[in-house]
């Protein structure tokens, strides 16, 4: 019911759940520009696409593309897109893909979630080779761009973690509020939140650390 973390990183026995319900205006797009030693090399948008009924559900339809430069792909042939339907009265997904190619590699996987997302069940091609895999927890998982929707709705001194199921395994990831700071944007300097985040796989052999930031409503 758990997923297994990596070595040093603790259990995610008890998952973090939204705390608002605000409705995201339909057609909003995030974009972020990726960067590698400074240099702009494609970005990444979130786009909230449709609002509607699936299934007999009121939900959403979010999605993600992450574009690279033209010149740039020719040396980094990355390219990949995602979607998830997430039900508006909980917000807890309901179907997710993801669609990524790396030099050689294409992977396209498919998952539907049950039971308040609890339960689910994913396909994956990978390269020709088909594997599927169902899977239980002890509480709602997500898709990765549901976990992005999901974490603009928590409260702003979050201490927790989440679990995150993409390419036929579980990602425990446990953030937490580090501060405040004024930090430089594409706009100007804006005042944000600063946060921790560490994360790892199923399979990983040492969990993985990060920062990143969000803006604070003015």
């Amino acid at each position: 019911g758990m997923p297994r973390p990596p070595a040093g990183m603790p259990e995610c026995t008890e998952a973090l759940l939204p705390v608002e319900n605000y409705q995201l205006p339909i057609g909003e797009t995030i974009r972020y520009t990726v960067e590698i030693d400074g240099l702009s090399v494609g970005t990444i948008d979130f786009k909230v696409m449709n609002r509607g009924v699936f299934s007999g559900t009121q939900v959403d339809e979010y999605r993600s593309l992450f574009k690279i430069d033209g010149l740039v792909s020719t040396f980094m042939p990355v390219r990949g897109q995602a979607a998830s339907v997430v039900k508006l009265a909980d917000l807890q997904p309901l179907r997710a893909m993801n669609r990524y190619s790396i030099d050689e590699t294409r992977l396209d996987e498919k998952i539907e979630f049950t039971t308040n997302a609890t339960e689910l069940v994913s396909t994956r091609e990978r390269n020709g080779k088909s594997a599927k895999q169902s899977r239980t927890f002890d509480y709602s998982v997500q898709d990765f761009v549901t976990a992005f929707y999901q974490l603009r709705r928590m409260p702003r001194d979050i201490e927790g973690c989440v679990v995150i199921y993409s390419n036929l395994r579980a990602y425990t990831v446990w953030i937490r509020k580090e501060g405040e700071e004024r930090i430089k944007t594409p706009i100007g300097y804006r005042e944000a939140d600063r946060y921790s985040i560490e994360y790892g796989s199923e399979y990983s052999k040492l969990p993985k650390k990060g920062t990143f930031w969000v803006g604070v409503e003015d």
